[in-house]
């Protein structure tokens, strides 16, 4: 329970730095990471997890207008910039696809291949 609480926490702490909105797109991202990473938890009771999502999905949505990820080129920014935050092009890949399917309901890219492919990046 402890862990839990820490973890809502993080979230209010979250939730306070975007109302700022004057924060860098590298924060926004770190932000984003460690949601996910909160929301993976497995400790964490269901009232728990609704917050962290709808935090999650508040980040999601400024990472979307922030870069227009609906856009190839906006994609391929928030990709670039986020890469530093995992440890392979694939891991990063994976997790931007993931989360463009949490706003949207589908993958951007079927798969990392296809990505590449389209980025020009074989």
């Amino acid at each position: 329970m402890e862990n839990s609480h820490l973890q809502v926490t993080a979230v209010t702490n979250l939730e306070r730095f975007l109302s700022q909105k004057q924060f860098s797109n590298r924060d926004l991202l770190q932000a984003l990471h460690n949601s996910t990473e909160i929301f993976k938890n497995p400790i964490l009771e269901n009232k728990e997890k609704k917050i962290i999502q709808k935090t999650l999905l508040t980040v999601l949505d400024e990472v979307a207008i922030r870069f227009d990820l609906y856009t190839t080129k906006g994609f391929l920014d928030c990709y670039f910039e986020m890469l530093p935050t995992y440890k392979t092009g694939k891991e990063t890949f994976t997790a931007l696809n993931n989360d463009f399917e949490k706003m949207t309901g589908e993958k951007k890219y079927l798969d990392f291949k296809s990505f590449k492919e389209v980025m020009g990046m074989n």
